[in-house]
């Protein structure tokens, strides 16, 4: 799609080209071809989502999101039941790649069918969307996912992993790892590791572990919330109800 190219030329990153084309992308910017090609891949992916829905893993599936979740107005390709948008989508991503027949993009080796078609089924089944904002937000998914599997397969290509005989020779007794990062300059970063932090052999302290902790949650709960869930754990034996924890970490 030349829209994706003049897109990203405006851009300073590739997420903000992303975000420009998912938000900006209408139905007359598809050419027929396009929008022919949109219509093949949603006919493929729901052959496979109807293809494996009467497996017994998707059966599994089904029933049990269906016994621990209220149902919704959304039906799943082949199976009995309405669920709600977040569970139609799980269950029909993954029976669309269930069987291993759906299509695939080999520049980014995924699967994107699967992730897309179903979860615009579902949102737009909620949301009375009709058919052309329906392919267009197919398109989107299928550049979007394309874009960005292509962007990893191009970071893995950066990466290379090889056997350590220090470190192969120290294993079983040891898992240690060494890492060498070089950065565009040319300089180069290097650090061996014998066992990581918290394996028996390196024992990660209660102080550490706290702080670990604290680091992690701070930006999420603020200061006064992250000190009181953390004291809360510490003393969860001393709790009444279970309940009061998870009430001191909701948003």
């Amino acid at each position: 799609m030349n829209r994706v190219t003049d897109i990203a030329a405006r851009a300073h990153t590739p997420t903000e080209a992303l975000v420009k084309f998912a938000t900006s992308l209408a139905y007359a910017d598809l050419d027929a071809g396009a929008r022919h090609a949109i219509k093949r891949h949603t006919l493929d992916t729901l052959a496979s989502c109807l293809a494996a829905s009467r497996k017994r893993v998707t059966r599994i599936a089904t029933e049990v999101i269906a016994t621990t979740t209220a149902a919704g107005p959304i039906p799943v390709p082949g199976p009995p039941g309405r669920f709600d948008a977040l569970a139609a989508t799980y269950l029909a991503g993954p029976a669309g790649h269930g069987l291993d027949v759906d299509d695939g993009y080999r520049a980014g080796s995924v699967h994107p069918g699967a992730v897309v078609v179903p979860a615009v089924l579902s949102a737009g089944h909620e949301r009375g969307t009709d058919g052309k904002t329906a392919l267009t937000a197919i398109a989107v998914g299928y550049e979007v996912a394309a874009r960005i599997a292509e962007g990893v397969i191009r970071a893995t290509a950066k990466v290379k992993v090889t056997v350590d005989p220090e470190c192969d020779g120290a294993y079983p007794r040891l898992r240690a790892a060494r890492t060498r990062v070089v950065i565009a300059d040319g300089r180069s970063f290097e650090r061996k590791v014998d066992e990581p932090l918290g394996s028996p052999a390196n024992p990660i302290s209660d102080d550490a572990l706290s702080a670990k902790f604290r680091g992690l949650a701070l930006p999420v709960l603020g200061e006064v919330c992250t000190c009181a869930v953390e004291d809360l754990i510490w003393k969860l034996d001393d709790l009444g109800s279970i309940a009061e924890l998870n009430e001191a970490m909701a948003g």
